[in-house]
């Protein structure tokens, strides 16, 4: 741009500041900085022609001398307050002085690279309207604006607002430099802070306009819902406004994938906690007001139970731990009083509201359970037009009555994929930027609709989705290159405009239009099998003109997709049927796929892809038994599968506790001792997977069953041996007292590990035999047992104690009493409902590991076949960190529920019950907030987030030895959050009152983790918090320690 055009735009902005009451600079002096007008500002009348001479300022700022202006207020343009949508405001942490605050906890969260992983200074407190931590303070840091800084990979533009910030100064608007607002905290507190700002800059009988995005627009529309505040502005534009709330918003707080460019690298717990206690966020779920026509609701939980009306929405989020009741009651609240445009509304005439209407935007958001592990996931089943985030009936206020519109200019963006921007990125659409700036002039919209000729126009007939379940990466492809999804750095890229994408927990959806001739490609990055679902959504019947909704009518599922970490598979999406679409797989990623794969199941009647029921399967076990029921020989398993709707793809079969599948095809024997339990699951064709799986446990029996406990110190393994005659009789690979004793060569007697992690020796005669249990370097008590075959017990203990120091030794809780949950008269304590009552459990005495489970106990486990290598090998911060010897003495982690029974088990032990844990973390004396008691929490005495992170990662166990409980167990608070047996209610405690060796609940969805982690906060390392996680979850933050019965 030339040195005159830019003189002459600065010459037109500076008679704008001077019409609006701003100061310009004198000759030499630099232009004012800051959100506030110079003190010596003049207040100009907008209804007045003044004569005005003042100086401008050039290029650089710079003040330029004899320079005359004479200009009417006429020609003078208001200034704009620009308000982003959700996390469209930058967040920093001003953390306070003094009190033991950590200064390097501050600067700012939201958003920077190095701190996705750890947004625990968001956290609100249970009511919405603080930190959960006093150190922090969170201040808002101006719009969205950023340049993301990727180690290795470079830096990436997180800028969606500033090509119409350029565009609307260039046109002549100013636009004020709003800090933006806290979009975690309810817009009822945003709207007083923008007051104050409005107010700070502008002259008294000033305007603004108020230009909005997202959910920016419920911002602006609050603010007007004032007459005084209303007189203060010029007009309201919104942009992809969710009025009515968005089902996507559903998604996001369920799922933990807020629909961001890193949704990649988030950590999806942290935002649901964050989501949890967040009332702005709530705000923008549908409100009572998008249930106006609604007939099945917006959510379809996965157990099937309808929810049609907001209530009965509201009541499973919070059953769900979704939100908080008392938050979602402030967002609803809110939506009361604002929903309608014929109430508490200021700005007729002065309000235009722009959408689109060009995208499939998700209508309804369903709970699923996912190929792996049976997690509960979620995908979207009805899709409406939209922006792709925001569907038409809430961003256009269809669903309101026309009375409760009046006043409103509604204009719409409509056409294919490829001809607007989605939700996140329409104020880089040129064609929007130019009709909010046609609005802003007063001039009429070139580019959008009236609702009317939108509604009369003919909706599009369908587009493909594919939504790809697993651990991988994702992305579609054209043949040049350009790709919309997931880069190498964890970034979502978006440069194929037609494509939209969506991260859901534990997969990603893609949609595209049915033509499009791309390709779909999967990173794999875990050992997971994964599955690939494509699906052909065409129009639903009986929708009225404008209100079009669209569902899955044909689907193919690949099911059977390799696990193969670091593979690469392939599908052509173009125009080809579903049925002949086909999945390259190429397991090495060299470039040459080693097998062709078609679908599957291919549907194509809508009633069976729309199908959400899981199949049953009925297990059957046929063999000879004895009056005790106790099978005397081989048994034969059989499966069948029934599905009443879309039908029955494949079943598969367990014989090791769930460590390992098969597929099922034909009856299965199962000889005596090669298994104690059998386990069995079905998926069908619309890809529902059954779950939990069906189980039956094996008791075989001969002339008795002999159990030998197995013993575990340090990742080593005491061995159990039989003796009967000066014969040994033991399992595999066992130690013997002395070389001078042989195993009788003629009688060979094969031990297993049973459910309970006990070495089963089974069909025994009848008889009297000596049992040892020998490790060279151990003390074994008693030295030897000796048992009569049938008469007596079948069980038999040893007590195992290591010659030295050992890492992993166990700590002894006597029997007795103890207080269970948060004692709410302690004004130490910030209990949470489902920690309470505050009641009595009696337990028997039990022996728990000193410290957590380690790398290199688990690291045995592995290597002996006992247990399946963590889901991943980093750590937070460590690429290398299981089995890596440098962290062998650190916890593991990324193990589920299952990895961490399957450890216990091989240890001869079990994981604690949520009783058995809190009993060793708290003592049987007081109701001490932590471990070591009331005082607070510090990095001294536990590694957690306090004051911005005592380590950020794991540490080693047993590091903190002023936090050890009362008994001595180590590191209960902080470091990992542990699993425990339990299933997880959280109205269990006022069914457990007074309780003896309490096991939890018998059934449910959820598992219990108890202690906190490395990122949690003070308030989640407390010993009577719990959380609840799917067995099947994992992460950097999760461990476990066992416990043996005594």
């Amino acid at each position: 741009m030339s040195t005159r055009i830019r003189r002459m735009i600065t010459l037109l902005l500076a008679v704008v500041l001077l019409l609006q009451g701003v100061a310009v600079p004198a000759a030499g002096q630099r232009a004012p900085t800051g959100d506030s007008p110079s003190s010596g500002a003049a207040v100009i009348s907008p209804d007045t022609l003044y004569s005005i001479s003042g100086s401008v300022v050039d290029g650089s700022g710079n003040g330029v001398a004899g320079v005359t202006v004479t200009a009417t207020s006429a020609d003078a343009k208001y200034p704009i307050v620009f308000l982003p949508g959700v996390m469209g405001t930058l967040l920093r942490n001003d953390v306070q002085s003094g009190g033991g605050c950590d200064a390097n906890r501050g600067g700012r969260i939201w958003i920077e690279w190095e701190k996705l992983g750890a947004l625990q200074p968001l956290y609100l407190n249970d009511q919405g309207d603080g930190p959960v931590d006093g150190c922090d303070v969170i201040q808002p840091d101006g719009r969205m604006n950023t340049r993301l800084t990727i180690p290795v990979f470079g830096e990436r533009d997180v800028k969606p607002y500033e090509q119409f910030i350029e565009q609307a100064t260039l046109a002549g608007f100013p636009v004020l430099n709003y800090p933006g607002y806290d979009w975690r905290l309810s817009l009822t507190d945003a709207v007083a802070k923008l007051d104050t700002f409005i107010d700070a800059n502008v002259g008294a009988g000033g305007k603004v306009f108020l230009v909005a995005h997202s959910m920016g627009g419920l911002l602006a529309r609050a603010y007007v819902a004032d007459a005084t505040r209303a007189n203060k502005i010029a007009g309201v534009v919104t942009v992809g406004t969710p009025y009515l709330g968005a089902p996507e918003l559903a998604k996001a707080v369920a799922s933990g994938k807020p629909g961001t460019p890193v949704d990649f690298r988030l950590n999806s717990d942290q935002i649901r906690i964050l989501a949890r206690s967040a009332p702005g966020i709530q705000q923008l779920l549908p409100s009572a007001a998008y249930f106006t026509g609604l007939t099945a609701g917006y959510y379809q939980p996965v157990t099937g139970a309808t929810l049609d009306t907001y209530q009965k929405t509201a009541d499973y989020f919070v059953q769900q731990n979704y939100v908080r009741d008392n938050v979602l009651s402030m967002a609803d609240t809110f939506h009361v009083g604002l929903d309608g445009f014929n109430n508490n509304f200021y700005a007729q005439g002065r309000y235009t509201v722009l959408y689109a209407q060009n995208r499939y935007t998700p209508s309804s958001v369903r709970e699923r359970r996912c190929w792996f592990g049976g997690n509960l996931c979620i995908d979207v089943d009805r899709r409406l037009l939209g922006d792709g985030s925001v569907p038409v009936g809430s961003s256009d206020l269809r669903r309101l009555s026309a009375d409760s519109r009046l006043g409103v200019t509604l204009c719409g963006f409509t056409g294919s994929e490829r001809d607007y921007k989605e939700h996140g990125y329409l104020f880089l659409d040129e064609r929007v930027i130019a009709d909010v700036l046609h609005v802003l002039k007063g001039e009429p919209t070139v580019n959008c609709s009236s609702p009317s000729s939108l509604r009369a126009a003919a909706a599009p007939t369908g587009f493909r989705e594919f939504t790809v379940w697993g651990e991988g990466r994702v992305i579609v492809v054209d043949a040049q290159g350009n790709f919309t999804g997931v880069d190498e750095s964890g970034f979502l890229v978006r440069d194929l405009v037609d494509v939209t994408y969506m991260l859901t927990d534990g997969g990603a959806i893609l949609t595209m239009p049915s033509d499009a001739p791309y390709e779909l490609v999967i990173y794999q990055t875990g050992s997971q099998p994964m599955q690939v679902v494509s699906s052909d959504f065409g129009l639903l019947p009986g929708r009225a003109a404008g209100d079009e909704e669209y569902a899955a009518q044909a689907q193919a599922i690949f099911d059977n997709v390799p696990a193969a970490a670091g593979g690469v598979a392939t599908v052509t999406v173009a125009s080809a049927p579903l049925a002949q679409l086909t999945l390259a797989v190429d397991t090495d990623a060299n470039g040459t796929p080693e097998a062709t794969i078609p679908p599957g199941a291919v549907l194509d009647d809508p009633a069976q892809v729309q199908d959400t029921t899981m199949p049953t399967t009925t297990l059957t076990i046929q063999g000879p038994q004895n009056n005790e029921g106790a099978y005397t020989g081989p048994v034969t398993v059989t499966l069948a599968a029934v599905d009443d709707n879309s039908g029955v793809l494949r079943s598969y079969l367990s014989l090791d506790n769930g460590q390992t599948w098969q597929e099922y095809s034909a009856p299965v024997e199962v000889q005596p001792g090669q298994a104690t339990a059998v386990q069995a699951y079905t998926v069908d064709k619309a890809g529902n997977q059954e779950y939990p799986p069906q189980e039956r446990t094996l008791t075989f029996a001969g002339a008795s069953s002999l159990y030998l406990p197995v013993v575990t110190r340090g990742g080593q393994q005491v061995e159990t041996e039989l003796l009967q005659e000066a014969q040994f009789l033991a399992p595999p690979q066992a130690e013997f007292l002395s070389e001078t004793r042989l195993v009788a060569a003629t009688v060979t007697y094969t031990a297993t590990t049973s459910a309970d992690g006990r070495y089963t020796i089974a069909n025994l005669p009848s008889g009297t035999y000596d049992v040892m249990a020998v490790r060279t370097g151990w003390n074994i008590t008693p030295a030897k047992i000796t048992v009569t075959l049938p008469e007596n017990a079948t069980t038999v203990n040893f007590t195992a104690t290591t010659i030295g120091n050992d890492p992993a030794e166990e700590v002894l809780i006597p029997a007795g009493p103890f207080l269970m949950g948060c004692d709410s008269t302690n004004p130490a304590e910030s209990c949470r409902s489902e920690e309470q009552p505050l009641h009595t459990v009696t337990l028997s005495a039990y022996a728990i590991d000193k410290y957590e489970v380690t790398n290199a106990r688990y690291q045995a486990c592995v290597a002996d076949g006992g247990c399946t290598a963590p889901h991943q090998s980093s750590s937070y911060t460590r690429p290398a960190y299981h089995g890596n010897p440098t962290y062998n003495d650190y916890p593991v982690i990324n193990v589920d529920w299952h990895q961490a029974t399957a450890f216990c088990a091989w240890a001869g032990k079990r994981l604690p019950t949520e009783a058995e844990w809190e009993k060793a973390a708290r003592g049987g004396i007081d109701t001490r907030k932590y471990p070591w008691g009331d005082a607070a929490a510090d990095c001294t005495k536990v590694n957690y987030w306090g004051f911005g992170g005592c380590v950020g990662d794991t540490s080693q166990v047993g590091s903190y030895a002023a936090g050890a409980s009362l008994y001595g167990v180590m590191d209960m608070a902080g470091n990992v959050t542990e699993w425990v047996n339990d299933w997880y209610d959280p109205g269990y405690y006022s069914q457990s009152l007074d309780s003896t060796d309490p096991t939890g609940p018998a059934t449910g969805t959820y598992r219990v983790q108890r202690g906190g982690s490395w990122g949690s906060v003070d308030n989640n390392v407390r010993s009577a918090r719990r959380v609840d996680n799917l067995s099947g979850h994992w992460n950097s933050y999760g461990g476990f320690r066992c416990v043996r019965s005594q």
